[in-house]
């Protein structure tokens, strides 16, 4: 807030009387004209505080509604977005006016963005010349005096709104608006300030059972795509429109089933049919998250794979022999992007990659069969016009064909994740089976499906992954973006000497030679060093299960309690001092804001994090009492048992090791975790010490 205005603000809190405004505009030295523009600021700073000002000819100006809450500092920053280029604000004001169906004063954009009104001026004009070459019959439509809006036929101006977000956000931005994780930060206040983040909750508990009834996952950049469009939907539900166009009624674009599509809606809103199908045609346009995961492809699109593969074939590609993954990779690459294309819903932008060469051909003459395939029978058998860049994904899909062979030895066991799309995490897992084929990719995924009973399962030792996952059970290397496959050579082949050096450091290895060779083709197989002893873990190994025996302990609390309360709690039991008890809790709620993790078979609720407030692994149990009733609806259920597991940070191979022979004997021994939920400390002990004298 400008000092001026704050000033009129504390004029106006003095008093409940009527001000005249020239009274106003000799005590801040301003002019009558510019108090009545720095009252009609004042007004849209008020409003999210339920206070206006109230204004009478001849009387002059005075503050009306509850007043309580206008005692702030600073407060403004968190309803105005200052920080933006000229291009992402006027994205951002197209944005703000699709989510804002009505007639809006230029002041009121001037303010939110901290410009001018000539400024905000400017950006309508520039928007003009935008909207006419990319959305043709979508107007901002300007009322003198009144203000300005967004017209024109309902999804073309939706689809523009996407298309906006898309270029304004990036995926893993979006991904941040639907996790609700940064909301404090300039990314989360952008989005509460330009509508996009109302009913978050709602949505994203209807998008969940849509995906249970598909029996599938959506792609991280897809869902949150999904989670946009609702919003938008939802806040322009009342505005009237001429129906629905001829292509949203086409069967065969349309591949999820209708009432899928009717009941996500209904959840949401009144039911309203043309909503619906308009709903169906974003489902359809979706990509799964997980291969095997599909909704039905487009029926162009096996017709398109068919005669590529017959193109790369008659063309040389002989690093192009298809296995029986490949095609339906193709298929499910390439049918969401026909689809989006079919229906004006915008293809997120792949991050760009080093482009790798085949041994047969040059890359000019194997993206010339990939533009003179794909993008004319595109055209013919589904209506639409694909560009290289819409085949990106289609691109790195094809790049994997050298990689799909199953690796000779399985050590060791890692899981490739990827926000971006499915696309994304098969290329990276195709770089890795072509230059480490000691290495075992167990699953390539793009949605948010790891956990920590999932990476004990399959015995993951290595997440390689786009976005911080925030799990603890195996170690994590996050692939630099933009995606350049000799850097993440050199840089993984890195990662994975040290796996090597470290002994006993994979489960795989347990049972195997433990010892690890890079591939030959690696560029830094060299620097994997000749020796794997490091005597500081190797004494860790003996160290971490001594200490957690002795440290492991039970703590009973009586009911009612709430489960919010069990972070600061834990804290409390394992940290020494205030400080370190502070830095726990912190790391601890950390970890949870990822989500919960309860183990399905004993119902046991599993608190772990790593933190620099412990200087050796730490764990031990909470249990409620039993037979004392739960108290209020957030209060923790008599008898439940909750684990919690620290690990130092940094910490050693020997004590994540021990740590993690807990986790697997919480999911596959019965008896460990019956003890866990009835035993006293010492019973609880002795388990414990079975289940590490077991491992040796």
């Amino acid at each position: 807030m400008r000092p001026r205005i704050r000033r009129v603000l504390e004029i106006l809190m003095r008093s409940d009387d009527w001000i005249p405004v020239s009274a106003l505009a000799e005590e801040t030295g301003a002019g009558v004209r510019t108090l009545f523009r720095d009252l009609l600021e004042l007004e849209y700073f008020l409003r999210p505080y339920g206070a206006t000002i109230d204004k009478k000819r001849s009387l002059g100006v005075r503050l009306s509604g509850d007043v309580s809450k206008l005692a702030f500092r600073g407060k403004n920053e968190q309803t105005r977005i200052s920080w933006m280029t000229a291009e992402q604000r006027q994205l951002s004001i197209l944005v703000f006016l699709a989510f804002n169906p009505r007639t809006v004063k230029l002041a009121e954009i001037a303010t939110l963005f901290s410009v001018s009104d000539s400024c905000v001026s400017s950006d309508l004009k520039d928007l003009d010349a935008v909207l006419e070459r990319s959305s043709p019959g979508v107007l901002i439509v300007r009322q003198k005096g009144i203000g300005v809006s967004l017209e024109g036929p309902e999804w073309r101006l939706r689809a523009a709104a996407l298309d906006c977000i898309v270029q304004l956000l990036r995926p893993e931005q979006l991904l941040q608006v639907v996790r609700a994780s940064g909301e404090s930060g300039p990314i989360g206040r952008m989005a509460a300030v330009l509508g996009m983040v109302r009913d978050r909750e709602r949505i994203v508990d209807a998008i969940a059972r849509a995906e249970k009834r598909l029996m599938l996952h959506f792609s991280w950049a897809d869902l949150s795509l999904l989670f946009v469009y609702l919003g938008l939907a939802l806040k322009r539900k009342t505005v009237r429109h001429e129906g629905v166009e001829p292509v949203f009624l086409s069967p065969a674009a349309l591949s999820v089933p209708e009432d899928v599509a009717r009941d996500l809606w209904n959840s949401l809103a009144a039911s309203d049919p043309d909503e619906t199908v308009w709903l169906r045609a974003v489902l359809s346009s979706l990509e799964a998250g997980e291969s095997g995961e599909s909704v039905s492809v487009h029926p162009a699109v096996p017709r398109i794979v068919k005669q590529l593969s017959a193109s790369l074939s008659a063309g040389g590609f002989t690093g192009c022999e298809f296995d029986p993954r490949l095609p339906s990779l193709l298929e499910a690459a390439l049918s969401p992007i026909v689809c989006k294309k079919l229906f004006s819903i915008p293809v997120a932008g792949q991050f760009s990659f080093e482009r790798l060469s085949f041994p047969s051909v040059s890359e000019s003459s194997y993206d010339a069969v990939v533009r003179d395939t794909v993008i004319p029978l595109a055209r013919e058998l589904a209506g639409v016009d694909l560009s290289m860049r819409d085949l990106e994904p289609v691109r790195m899909a094809l790049l994997t064909a050298d990689g799909t062979l199953a690796p000779r030895k399985p050590n060791p066991r890692i899981v490739v994740t990827c926000l971006e799309g499915l696309c994304m995490a098969h290329l990276v897992t195709s770089v890795i089976r072509g230059s480490f084929p000691e290495v075992v990719v167990v699953a390539s995924l793009s949605s948010d499906r790891l956990g920590e009973e999932w990476l004990a399962a399959e015995r993951i030792d290595l997440i390689v992954s786009t976005f911080p996952t925030g799990l603890s059970s195996a170690d994590e290397y996050l692939v630099s973006l933009p995606f350049d496959a000799a850097a993440f050579r050199t840089d993984f082949a890195k990662k994975i000497s040290l796996f090597r050096a470290r002994p006993d450091a994979t489960a795989a290895g347990r049972s195997g030679s433990g010892e690890w060779n890079i591939s030959p083709g690696s560029s830094d197989a060299s620097a994997a060093p000749a020796s794997a002893a490091f005597p500081e873990d190797a004494e860790s190994a003996v160290d971490a299960p001594i200490s957690l025996l002795q440290s492991f302990r039970l703590k009973l609390v009586d009911a009612p309690f709430l489960e919010e309360g069990l972070t600061a709690l834990i804290a409390g039991e394992v940290a020494k001092g205030k400080k370190e008890m502070l830095r726990l809790k912190r790391d601890l709620d950390e970890r949870e804001s990822y989500g919960q993790v309860v183990l399905e078979q004993s119902g046991i609720r599993l608190f772990h994090c790593r933190s620099a407030a412990v200087g050796k692994p730490v764990g031990g149990v909470v249990r409620i009492a039993p037979g004392a009733p739960g108290g209020a609806p957030a209060a923790a259920m008599p008898g439940a048992t909750y684990v919690y597991l620290i690990a130092p940070d940094p910490a050693k191979p020997g004590e994540i090791a021990a740590l993690s022979k807990i986790s697997v004997a919480l999911i596959e021994d019965e008896s460990f975790t019956l003890a866990l939920r009835t035993q006293n400390e010492s019973g609880i002990r002795k388990r414990l010490f079975a289940v590490f004298a077991s491992s040796f």
